[in-house]
């Protein structure tokens, strides 16, 4: 049969067991087993405060270290119970409460509690022996054990609940709403801020910028002109300095499809049962917002985190319009402080997570948007009565150029030394059975068909080597019974590491300049644009002379 034992295990020991990300799906594969177990505390009459438990750590403990459990008050559902590490000689009295079955069925390691009253397992020694042989019989070690809760009013499956504002693990029962800890409570709070701002909104402080200062009291803020706020928090002087800049605004919400959202956009509404918060901003970007914040609290509340070296917090608010008032002034007062090689490390939005390649979960580079142009196409041609139309209106040109655009992307490449260049070159070296065809091709050094190649396999490595282009808006007309006068065409690009907006410039112009030959049209491109003119002479070329044609494009 197995055997209590009351000496706790080893930290060694302790920490081979399996971390909780490890064994979530264990409940839904073991489903039979699961309930085979539970009918087993019922054939045998057993206390209700002895439930079942899936077998894993939180945290790893240091040696000499143990788990205590402590009732703490969480209203309304009275008091729950605590878990969380802390010293042998401050949590007094050891008390096992966890029992974890090994090959041999005997029990292997608790996790330990100074609460007593619990139940002793050595005097069910029946249970114990059907418990251990049906674990061994089901290959169920490491998987399954049994916990006694404390004050447990009914036996029923517990969830464990990570609370990491506090390093510590909830104990509760299924049927109660789960707690929010308060790092999930400030990120559904600043979800509710509809923090947008249009070209005619001239409130100079985003709604969420109210709220930061009402959350974390202790930032300062910092007004680097007249007009525009930032928000900075310095920790101490120091050699290096690095700065995180998530925005606070997102992008705003038509009214018209309001309806059209599984919860409102601005509702902050948290799904207990799929463990999503729901909200624009929650992904672009308040979380980063928030995750940032936290960081640092949590560090700040430490008595002994001491930094050497600067934070710059910098939250812009206007990033969904181009960002010019919000980070512009930010980085102008940056630049001014810190001087133009001031600023070490700068920790800014991206994809930063674990992506699935092939059969593997990588951590990939999550530099999308190296930087930015919005290209404006201005079309001017004769209006008139529709029912004499000529061939081709203003709109069906713009409508070519638009056809034009999106079926010539720009070319793909990998840039020397860049991180992408630098990953795909530890890709090879460490998972080159992955993609065996990218593999080889970084080997013998072709970057440039590694760089087609992953321009094929996703959408999202593609623009890991080439410009995106999309284009987003289109406006022209006033009647449908009258031809167009002027169409206005915006195309927005995204650039690669290995390009400038000079070649960006210089290729769109190229791409067009046929239709405009075509319709016999005057071009006048990128005027007093110094980026396209050192581009032109880069290649040897100047701005050709303009041409007297029957309507301008811009």
């Amino acid at each position: 049969m197995g055997v209590v034992n009351n000496t706790y295990p080893p930290a060694s020991l302790y920490n081979r067991i399996p971390f909780i990300h490890d064994m979530e799906h264990v409940a839904k594969i073991h489903a039979d087993d699961l309930n085979y177990l539970r009918g087993l505390l019922d054939k045998h009459s057993m206390p209700t405060s002895v439930c079942i438990k899936l077998i894993h750590i939180h945290f790893h403990l240091n040696e000499g270290e143990i788990l205590a459990m402590r009732e703490i008050d969480a209203p309304p559902h009275g008091k729950i119970p605590l878990l969380e590490p802390t010293m042998p000689d401050v949590a007094g009295k050891v008390y096992g409460c966890n029992y974890i079955v090994d090959g041999s069925g005997d029990l292997q390691a608790f996790e330990y509690t100074t609460m007593e009253g619990g139940p002793d397992l050595a005097t069910y020694p029946s249970f114990v022996t059907e418990f251990c042989a049906a674990i061994v019989q089901r290959g169920l070690q490491h998987k399954f054990g049994l916990a006694i809760n404390l004050g447990a009013a009914e036996r029923g499956s517990w969830m464990e609940l990570d609370y990491p504002d506090k390093r510590a693990t909830f104990l509760l029962p299924s049927h109660i709403p789960l707690p929010q800890s308060d790092r999930l409570i400030m990120r559904t709070t600043i979800t509710k801020f509809p923090s947008f701002k249009s070209e005619e909104n001239g409130n100079k402080d985003a709604p969420t910028h109210v709220h930061i200062e009402h959350v974390w009291g202790s930032s300062e803020r910092i007004d680097v002109d007249d007009e525009e706020p930032v928000d900075g928090l310095t920790t101490k002087n120091g050699l290096f300095r690095s700065r995180s800049r998530p925005h606070q605004d997102v992008v705003p919400v038509e009214e018209d499809t309001l309806d059209e959202w599984t919860h409102p956009p601005f509702e902050g509404y948290y799904d207990q049962q799929n463990g999503y918060l729901y909200g624009r901003g929650t992904a672009d970007d308040k979380s980063a917002l928030a995750g940032v914040m936290s960081a640092l609290e949590a560090l700040l509340a430490q008595e002994d985190y001491d930094p050497r070296r600067n934070v710059i917090l910098a939250f812009g608010y206007d990033r969904e319009l181009s960002g010019e008032r919000g980070a512009g002034a930010i980085v102008k007062h940056l630049v001014e402080e810190h001087g133009e090689d001031g600023i070490d490390l700068t920790l800014d939005e991206g994809g930063a997570r674990l992506q699935q390649v092939g059969d593997r979960l990588c951590a990939l580079p999550a530099v999308y948007e190296k930087g930015y142009l919005d290209v404006w196409f201005n079309l001017s041609m004769p209006g008139g009565d529709s029912f004499i139309p000529p061939p081709h209106s203003a709109v069906g040109v713009m409508a070519e150029i638009v056809k034009t655009i999106e079926n010539n992307p720009f070319d793909a490449g990998i840039e020397w030394d860049s991180p992408v260049h630098q990953g795909l070159t530890c890709f090879a070296r460490y998972s080159p059975h992955i993609y065996p065809e990218l593999t080889e091709r970084i080997q013998r050094g072709d970057f440039d068909g590694a760089a087609r190649l992953l321009a094929r396999l996703s959408s999202e490595t593609q623009y890991y080597v080439q410009i995106s282009q999309a284009v987003d808006l289109i406006t022209g007309g006033e009647a449908i019974n009258t031809l167009p006068e002027s169409v206005t065409l915006g195309v927005s690009h995204g650039l690669a590491p290995q390009d400038t907006i000079g070649s960006l410039v210089h290729s769109v112009v190229e791409l067009v300049q046929n239709i405009v030959n075509k319709y016999n049209l005057r071009f006048e491109p990128f005027e007093d644009d110094d980026d396209y003119d050192f581009s032109l002479k880069s290649k040897g070329l100047t701005r050709k002379p303009r041409k007297q044609g029957s309507a301008p494009a811009h």
